[in-house]
């Protein structure tokens, strides 16, 4: 669709609506408005409609989730990177872990 399409069709539904004459819309216009309707839904391959249901249905948990993190975040204290590191390598299992895998 072009910039003059636009425009002409915005003239169109000015000119329509400062009439004030109500459309009805006929029974063949509706019909064919529908089946193009159910054509563009028909049109998406079945696997994006099937990502779109998964993808849907995981965004209340991964929001639950980012609430939960966000919480730990703010009640948990925060620890310097060294300190934290340290105190892995100082555990006798993570030490043992290391030398197993020649780190």
């Amino acid at each position: 669709m072009q910039k003059g399409d636009v425009s002409r069709i915005e003239r169109a539904f000015r000119k329509v609506y400062c009439r004030g004459e109500p459309k009805e819309a006929s029974q063949g216009w509706e019909e064919r408005v529908m089946s193009e309707i159910r054509a563009i839904d028909a049109s998406m391959d079945e696997p994006s409609r099937f990502m779109d249901r998964i993808f849907w249905r995981l965004v209340p948990a991964f929001c639950a989730l980012l609430f939960l993190l966000t919480i730990v975040n703010a009640v948990t204290p925060v620890i310097p990177h060294e300190a934290y590191s340290q105190g892995l390598i100082q555990d006798p299992f993570v030490l043992t872990l290391l030398r197993m895998f020649g780190l």
